[in-house]
């Protein structure tokens, strides 16, 4: 995977947009304990809603990292963001995908999301699953303005878990 620069007006304050420039790039071993804090703090606010802790905040990140299935944000050498994915049949399977809570609502999760679909597609894969906990009622929203498809409901792993894919052209 190669180094992909996307350049996007992030929200400063208020009154002005600051021009930052996010790096999206395969994760390295380095970036393992940056990931699992971005994993904790963007999960977090869900331990009380759901009783117990989110399951991406369970991961093993360094064993992922070393697998090749994360891929990472960045805005200057800060990690602001990861997604983890790998390939599942015909089809990119999207284990986890957070952004730093600072840095949330400035386009980063959808630029992470687009990368994963644009490499999806180059690999010959027609689609992207994935799942969300039913009581993250923000990211079910998320997934269906954004084109995704619910499919079907179930407990696993002790979670209830809403899937969702969506169809690449």
């Amino acid at each position: 995977m190669s180094v992909k620069k996307i350049v996007t007006n992030i929200a400063a304050d208020d009154l002005s947009k600051a021009r930052q420039s996010i790096t999206i790039s395969q994760a390295k071993n380095s970036d393992a304990h940056a990931v699992q804090s971005c994993a904790r703090l963007a999960y977090e606010h869900y331990i009380e809603r759901m009783g117990k802790e989110p399951a991406p905040m369970r991961v093993n990140f360094s064993a992922a990292v070393a697998k090749g299935t994360i891929t990472v944000a960045k805005i200057e050498e800060e990690l602001v963001g990861f997604a983890i994915h790998y390939q599942q049949g015909d089809s990119e399977q999207l284990e986890n995908i957070a952004v730093l809570p600072a840095h949330q609502a400035k386009s980063i999760g959808k630029n992470l999301l687009h990368h994963i679909e644009q490499e999806s597609l180059k690999n010959g894969r027609d689609c992207i699953e994935l799942y969300t906990n039913e009581r993250m009622h923000e990211n079910i929203a998320m997934y269906k303005y954004l084109g995704y498809t619910e499919t079907h409901r179930m407990t696993q792993d002790g979670f209830a878990r809403v899937f969702f894919r969506k169809k690449l052209f």
